[in-house]
């Protein structure tokens, strides 16, 4: 996966190793945090946090389960993908998708209905890996 090369359609997230700062309202981001690289007029990337990027509306599904990945992500009109630096191997690594909270409920739902059991459960906002 290359960032320099996305797709068009494709708008990507990087959760950062370092601290750094939101480029618009200054917000401390700490490492862990997702922002969106977004080129100023003089063409340099700037990082951007979410809620500044417009992507705060949007919620996190980890890779692992293809099913849940494929199904919301054919779904959601608005989706990023996230991707994180891994030293060891000096690339950027797919972590998972940023899509639209009324896809992935209704996804979710589905799937209940299916009896099918996602590998990751929703719990308060945080993926947990089942048992």
């Amino acid at each position: 996966m290359d960032p320099d090369h996305e797709d068009d359609q494709e708008t990507v997230v990087f959760q950062i190793r370092t601290d750094s700062s939101c480029a618009v309202c200054g917000d401390e981001l700490a490492s862990g945090r997702r922002i969106r690289l977004v080129s100023d007029p003089n063409g340099d990337d700037r990082a951007h946090c979410l809620p500044c990027a417009g992507l705060d509306d949007l919620v996190y599904v980890p890779t692992g389960d293809h099913r849940l990945s494929r199904r919301v992500r054919a779904r959601s009109e608005r989706q990023a993908v996230v991707v994180e630096w891994a030293r060891t191997r000096e690339q950027y690594e797919r972590q998972g998708y940023l899509v639209e909270e009324p896809v992935l409920t209704a996804v979710l739902d589905e799937f209940n209905d299916e009896g099918y059991e996602p590998k990751y459960e929703l719990q308060d906002g945080l993926w947990i890996p089942r048992d």
